[in-house]
């Protein structure tokens, strides 16, 4: 599995331990999956930062 992958896998279980329920809930799961894959994505040096 590459570096994105394990970034939106592992936002998406923080964002599921960290809330559990209703619609707002499911909006903070979604965005702790997006900053998984923003930091997989960072990992996986596919962004040049310097």
């Amino acid at each position: 599995m590459n570096a994105i992958k394990w970034g939106l896998l592992a936002g998406l279980v923080i964002g599921l331990v960290i809330a559990f329920g209703s619609f707002t809930q499911l909006i903070v799961v979604a965005f702790f999956t997006l900053v998984g894959a923003g930091v997989g994505w960072l990992v996986g040096d596919r962004v040049d930062l310097g």
